[in-house]
């Protein structure tokens, strides 16, 4: 018996650890997206998972600008599963080939909030602030489509890692911009057939929702 309960309290601390590590019950709060002061910015790199990896949206970004500067030109590093540890990797990577961008989008949230392949949130913070101080450039952070169901279990503390950007773009050190509240407006009949999976939207449902957003919130950098 003594041996049962033991087991049961060593669950309820792993439990609580994690919640502890990764923010279980968090809720977002909403902040205005916010850009950084920045000078001529024509060139972007774009970091991030399989949000990005797996669909054109950063195409159809710099199709967007190009509408008003046709001097932007737009480089993705993204890979499926990749956290920010990654994504600092993948930076100095681009650095050390001398591809400095005028500024950085970076999305890495929805994949540093699983305890699969991700990390607590202060190690995430740690990595996030790393970039802002390695990319020599303004770096903007995303905030993508929110993870539901199955999916949204396997990432308990999302709305927190989310949060994290917030935080960083209300200290000053990065911008933000918020597509979740696109997201969130869907119909749940539009959710499911555009999120089909309950993670990785279509790749018309990205150009549809997060581009809009995110070029609105660039293009007074880009056209001035």
């Amino acid at each position: 018996m003594a041996v049962k309960w033991l087991a049961v309290f060593a669950a309820l601390a792993t439990v609580v650890a994690v919640a502890l590590a990764y923010g279980v019950g968090s809720r977002d709060r909403r902040v205005e997206d916010t850009l950084p002061e920045t000078g001529a910015v024509e060139r972007i790199l774009v970091l991030g998972t399989s949000l990005t990896a797996r669909t054109d949206w950063p195409l159809a970004l710099e199709a967007e600008l190009r509408s008003c500067n046709p001097l932007v030109s737009v480089t993705t590093r993204a890979r499926s599963g990749a956290n920010s540890t990654w994504g600092l990797d993948a930076l100095r990577e681009a650095l050390a080939e001398g591809a400095a961008p005028d500024l950085v989008l970076a999305e890495f949230s929805i994949n540093d909030a699983s305890p699969f392949r991700g990390m607590p949130l202060r190690l995430s913070r740690n990595r996030h602030e790393a970039m802002i101080d390695a990319a020599g450039a303004p770096v903007v952070f995303l905030t993508m489509s929110p993870a539901w169901g199955r999916e949204a279990l396997e990432r308990p503390g999302q709305a927190a890692y989310r949060n994290l950007y917030r935080r960083l773009a209300e200290d000053g050190r990065a911008g933000l911009v918020d597509t979740v509240p696109d997201w969130r407006a869907l119909s749940v009949a539009e959710r499911r057939a555009m999120v089909p999976d309950g993670l990785h939207p279509t790749a018309e449902a990205t150009i549809g929702v997060a581009v809009p957003r995110i070029a609105a919130a660039l293009r007074p950098v880009f056209c001035p």
